[in-house]
């Protein structure tokens, strides 16, 4: 395998694709508008040049499949300090402001947790803990955590993306430091599931971010720098509940699951930790039977709440559990050919699916609808032969084919979505968190009980 560039070299020698224009029709994966002067990576997809030109300012992967495109760069900025004292806060403060928040929290603590911060991309912080272990709440150490992620997002985003860190921004990171701080109140001492804490923050963060002081924010939702922000914000979500199982020394070692190779490549590709993943396949085996019935349980007026982090290991468990069977049952009718472009439309759709729900994330909205914009999203996409892998592109009578497939995909669709539209049914249903055990900072509890999650 040819060695990557780096960085330098790689966007020094990024321009757009030269004559014919590639995908005229495709909309961008990143801005989600018509492309405008395209460009091409070497894992074949295709952006605006400018979009993916300050997409990679900040990360080395492909944004639509993470594959990576030039060295991961060493963070300069953290090795540049190792030498230099703990505590040299003013440091920080010639960098860039320290922003004003409207709550009370132990500040040279916060500048403390920022430098072991620095360095922390948003990708690893999502894949750094899952959300299946038990957290305490020990208001102090987990507000300290939140101050100091997002200060180093914003300090981060301030050195490498102009874009998103106007006073748009900026009143929006310190808004959700407010939301973070009003969920850890209201719960102190409490020890709950990972996944329980999460939503209860990512709840109360989305409805802030929807308010009318940061309206202008939430207008730029579908633009590069709003995704960038959306991405930061999973980030902190998580470095204050990996905070939470640090603060609460009873835990369970996480159960170990056999995950396939081409598999795992993929649920990393979508920011889904292995735990994660693999708490979602074993809730849903006892789905098998049930996927005729499921839509009976939902009336036409319930609502569903869009959560990519919480909905996307549900999708991509039970990809796992269904596709294998619909491709072996092709095989048993004789579609060999059918069956292996089967798999690969399987693998496209969990990519896409990101995507929609990347889109619609802290939604709220009708089960039904969300369905139809799934549909409506993955359908076009399958149909587009620029979204399959050169491989596929490539062999004879693959454009021929291609109707055929994307039938038998429609046919699958609401079997391969409805386990995902159930929880998005069951997460609006929680806008108060579940009974969860009251505790003193001793953390009395040494059973961790079955979340139901």
């Amino acid at each position: 395998m040819m060695a990557l560039l780096t960085k330098d070299e790689f966007l020094a020698q990024l321009e757009p694709t030269s004559g014919v224009a590639i995908a005229p029709d495709q909309d961008c994966p990143v801005c989600y508008e018509p492309i405008v002067e395209s460009t091409l990576t070497s894992c074949r997809h295709v952006f605006c040049f400018e979009c993916l030109k300050q997409w990679l300012t900040t990360s080395h992967t492909c944004p639509a499949c993470r594959q990576e495109l030039y060295q991961k760069p060493d963070d300069d900025y953290h090795d540049d300090r190792e030498d230099e004292e703990d505590g040299d806060d003013d440091e920080i403060e010639q960098i860039w402001f320290w922003p004003q928040f409207d709550f009370e929290y132990d500040e040279p603590a916060a500048r403390l947790a920022l430098h072991a911060q620095f360095g922390v991309d948003s990708h690893d912080a999502i894949l750094a803990c899952s959300l299946q272990p038990q957290a305490f709440i020990n208001y102090d150490k987990l507000l300290t955590t939140a101050v100091a992620a997002v200060v180093a997002r914003l300090w981060h985003y301030h050195s490498f993306i102009g874009g998103a860190t106007g006073p748009d921004f900026v009143q929006g990171w310190t808004s959700i430091a407010s939301a973070i701080e009003s969920v850890l109140s209201r719960n102190r001492h409490q020890t709950m599931a990972g996944f329980q804490l999460f939503l209860a923050m990512e709840q109360e963060v989305q409805q802030t971010i929807r308010a009318p002081r940061n309206q202008s924010l939430f207008a730029r939702r579908h633009s590069l720098p709003y995704r960038i922000f959306e991405e930061g914000i999973g980030a902190v979500l998580r470095l204050v509940v990996e905070a939470g199982y640090k603060a609460n020394p009873v835990q369970y070692p996480a159960a170990q699951f056999d995950i396939p190779v081409r598999m795992s490549t993929l649920i990393r590709a979508c920011l889904v930790h292995p735990h994660d993943f693999g708490a979602a396949y074993q809730r849903t085996l006892k789905l098998h039977e049930d996927i005729p019935t499921l839509e009976n349980h939902l009336t036409d007026g319930q609502q569903a709440y869009v959560s990519k982090s919480l909905l996307l290991p549900v999708i991509l468990a039970w990809f796992r559990h269904l596709a294998p069977s619909i491709s072996t049952s092709l095989v048993l009718k004789g579609r060999r050919d059918l069956a292996d472009r089967h798999g690969t439309a399987c693998l496209l759709v969990a990519n896409f699916c990101t995507g929609v729900l990347g889109m619609f994330n802290g939604d709220i909205m009708n089960w039904k609808t969300l369905l139809d914009k799934f549909r409506t999203a993955i359908l076009e996409l399958l149909a587009r032969t620029g979204e399959w892998p050169a491989q596929d592109r490539e062999t004879p009578g693959f454009e021929q084919q291609l109707p055929e497939i994307v039938e038998l995909m429609k046919n699958d669709l609401d079997s391969l979505l409805m386990p995902c539209i159930v929880e998005a049914v069951r997460l609006h249903g929680k806008t108060e968190l579940p009974p969860v055990t009251t505790e003193t900072n001793d953390h009395a509890s040494a059973a961790i009980k079955d979340s139901g999650h």
